[in-house]
């Protein structure tokens, strides 16, 4: 008898384990499977949107990484906060004097924050730190459809306050879209440091490499000569 009831203990295990392996093994498959993205640029489009592409450059000058901007994605525009949470593994907010009145950039931030997605904040040179009155502003700032489609991803307004009070207490990295090429490149240097230090170790677990031979000489001759208005940082860069 007890031997009877010790095989019918293994047939009864082994059936469960049957049953229940392939669920658990796609769920860990998933759990444990690289993100696509090492970082988001998260921007204001108008006031960001060459700095964005210029930025972007930069880091896959120096680093060989997927980065995810938004215009070279449209197809996935609708679901942009989703690609946040589930594949990215860095946020790089580009602080404009905009971005964080921007929506869609509440939504970003507060989608990475709140699920531990590691976040770094790039203050350019017209950003102005988060105060209580500009917290305040933004209660008003949004039409009632904005924040219907925040909450449609589980995103109120008290979230995106509670999370930017957090945001500006994190050390953010300088940018000044006047300065030159080579201290552009050493802020996109320390940005992608501070997406590799944290948490999610974006660079180093998604398997980039440090690009070599991409040095910025001054002295090198131009094949073209682009002129901007030297008031308009994003003519400038």
């Amino acid at each position: 008898d007890a031997q009877l009831q010790v095989i019918l203990m293994l047939s009864v295990g082994v059936m469960v384990t049957a049953v229940l392996y392939p669920g658990v093994h796609a769920a860990a498959k998933h759990f444990l499977r690289s993100k696509k993205y090492a970082m988001f640029l998260c921007h204001h489009k108008e006031g960001g949107g060459s700095l964005a592409r210029w930025f972007k450059m930069l880091v896959q000058e120096q680093v060989d990484v997927p980065v995810f901007l938004d215009s070279d994605c449209l197809e996935d525009l609708e679901n942009v906060f989703d690609i946040v949470k589930t594949e990215t593994k860095a946020l790089v907010i580009l602080m404009t004097c905009h971005t964080l009145s921007r929506m869609w950039c509440a939504g970003e931030i507060v989608s990475a924050w709140m699920n531990q997605i590691n976040v770094v904040p790039v203050a350019c040179e017209d950003y102005v730190p988060v105060s209580d009155p500009f917290l305040e502003s933004l209660r008003s700032i949004w039409a009632p459809g904005q924040l219907h489609t925040l909450a449609e991803s589980g995103i109120s307004l008290e979230k995106i306050l509670s999370v930017y009070r957090q945001l500006r207490k994190v050390r953010t990295i300088k940018f000044d879209r006047t300065a030159s090429p080579t201290l552009h490149r050493d802020a996109v240097d320390r940005t992608i440091r501070r997406a590799m230090a944290q948490g999610n170790t974006a660079v180093e677990r998604s398997g980039g490499r440090r690009r070599a031979g991409t040095a910025f000489r001054p002295d090198s001759p131009l094949d073209i000569m682009v002129v901007s208005a030297p008031k308009d940082a994003e003519a400038i860069v």
